[in-house]
């Protein structure tokens, strides 16, 4: 057993040292690696061959880009409304630059496909689309559409304002514009960035989310409580704050505290306390590594 256990180590730290390979200085500031052969030959790569290059929060080293156009065909025959969108969803985020559809409503395809971030119809027939990708190099990076969602959450509870002073305000188009833009997020993390914790970033979006949807069922049932509105300002006001800077501990002690201050009466504290849950239990999301 032991002398398995033995080889098993030195079968581990083998493959982990021909994973490893030295940067060489060449001129003045350039650096310059070499693949090993089998590597080389496993890839099919040749002399003059390219490889690509990414940077993120790992440096890849590919033979294939990722960024490289991807097209697929679908079809969406018999599908309503709903099931579309949840389908189109997952092309849409996994990064598909074509996504041709048939389909029997040109209506339902176009309500879903309308505020893709990014995508224009390049056809657009009584049962057939063609959805294309217009981004090719982004402007924006990961952090600062992730900062742009969290300030379009902090303007879409300060919408609650006018809601409590009888406006009347429906704070639906808000809320959907911030869905659009996490969706657009989720598309950039698995189109253009390589991110060790790629994963948790989905899941903090998802939350994010998920504390939308409460704002947006809160505001159906405050009436005029001003002093209720102000306060649930200040909680996602605070909340933002605590998720930029990467503050756990401070955050888990506001919303403690926010939490054992809802009395648990009415349909709307129960409310409240689901939005807090929410936003208490996702904390772990914001251990990452930049």
């Amino acid at each position: 057993m032991y002398k398995a256990l033995y080889i098993f180590k030195f079968y581990m730290l083998y493959n982990i040292y021909k994973m490893e390979r030295k940067l060489v200085k060449q001129g003045r500031n350039a650096l310059t690696m070499t693949l090993r052969s089998e590597r080389v030959k496993e890839k099919g790569l040749s002399e003059k061959d390219y490889v690509y290059v990414t940077s993120g929060d790992l440096l890849v080293v590919s033979s294939q880009n990722s960024t490289l156009s991807k097209e697929i065909e679908l079809d969406l025959r018999g599908f309503d409304l709903r099931l579309s969108y949840h389908y189109l969803n997952n092309f849409y985020i996994s990064g598909y630059d074509v996504i041709k559809i048939k389909h029997d409503s040109p209506e339902v395809i176009s309500e879903v496909c309308a505020n893709y971030i990014g995508m224009v119809f390049e056809q657009h027939k009584s049962n057939y689309s063609v959805l294309k990708n217009i981004i090719r190099t982004p402007e924006d990076n990961f952090h600062s559409i992730f900062r742009r969602i969290t300030s379009m959450l902090v303007d879409f509870t300060r919408g609650l304002r006018e809601c409590v002073s009888g406006e009347k305000k429906s704070l639906y188009n808000l809320d959907w514009q911030m869905d659009d833009m996490i969706l657009y997020c989720m598309r950039y993390l698995n189109k253009y960035e390589f991110k060790e914790d790629k994963s948790k970033y989905f899941l903090l979006l998802s939350s994010l989310e998920s504390v939308g949807d409460y704002i947006k069922r809160i505001s159906k049932n405050i009436g005029q409580d001003k002093k209720l509105a102000e306060g649930l300002i200040d909680l996602i006001e605070k909340y933002v704050q605590f998720i930029l800077l990467k503050d756990i501990k401070g955050c888990y002690e506001f919303l403690r505290k926010s939490k054992l201050a809802v009395k648990k009466e009415t349909f709307l504290d129960g409310v409240i306390w689901g939005l807090i849950e929410t936003m208490y239990n996702y904390m772990g999301y914001l251990v990452v590594r930049d």
